[in-house]
C-alpha cells in the first residue's frame, strides 16, 4: 500500500480588480475543491507596493494541505488564475493590477529555488501584506531557511498597518 504525504503549504492571495474581495474567497473556495483547506486568513486592504495604481488591494493567506508537488501546485494555482480572469503576468520587477495572484509562500520545509518558482517565496517576509495574513493562521510557523518565525518577521516589519475588510478566518489555535 502505498502512503501518500501530504504537505503543508501556505499561499497568499491578492486581487486589485474588480470586487477584489469577491475574487478572494472565489479563489479560495476553487482551492478547496482540489486541496484541503485547514486555515484562512481574514482580507486585509492595502495599498499596491511596487507600482502605481488607484486600486488598493485585498490580500489574504491560507494554509493547505496537499498531495501535490510544489511545481504540480504552482500549475494548479496558475490555471485557477486564468480561470478567474487574470490576462497578464506580472514580470519580475514590474507589476501591475491584476484581478487574482496567488503565490505559494512555503511548502512544508523545502527549500526550492528553480526558473518557475522560488521556495520560500522572495521577499515574502519583507510584505506587510503578505506576513499580517499569515500571522493570523501560523505566526509561529518557522521559514525554513532562516529559522525565524511569522511572529518574528511581523515585529521587523516597517509597518503593520492593515484594515481588515472581511473577517473570515477560519485559524484554529496554533
Amino acid at each position: 500500500m502505498e502512503i501518500i504525504k501530504k504537505v503543508d503549504c501556505y499561499l497568499s492571495l491578492g486581487s486589485n480588480l474588480g470586487n477584489t474581495q469577491q475574487n478572494i474567497l472565489n479563489a479560495i473556495e476553487a482551492i478547496a475543491t482540489e486541496e484541503v483547506l485547514i486555515n484562512t486568513s481574514q482580507i486585509y486592504e492595502t495599498l499596491p507596493i511596487g507600482f502605481v495604481s488607484e486600486n488598493l488591494f485585498a490580500n489574504a493567506c491560507v494554509q493547505i494541505q496537499t498531495e501535490k508537488t510544489a511545481h504540480d501546485l504552482l500549475t494548479f494555482l496558475k490555471q485557477l488564475e486564468v480561470n478567474i480572469g487574470r490576462k497578464e503576468k506580472s514580470e519580475e520587477n514590474t507589476y501591475n493590477d491584476r484581478i487574482i495572484d496567488i503565490d505559494i509562500l512555503l511548502f512544508g520545509d523545502e527549500i526550492i529555488e528553480t526558473t518557475e518558482l522560488s521556495v520560500p517565496h522572495k521577499k515574502y517576509s519583507e510584505r506587510n501584506f503578505v506576513i499580517v495574513p499569515l500571522c493570523d493562521i501560523a505566526e509561529k510557523l518557522t521559514d525554513p531557511q532562516t529559522k525565524l518565525t511569522m511572529r518574528q518577521y511581523f515585529f521587523n516589519l516597517r509597518s503593520t498597518e492593515l484594515r481588515i475588510i472581511v473577517n473570515n478566518s477560519k485559524s484554529e489555535e496554533q
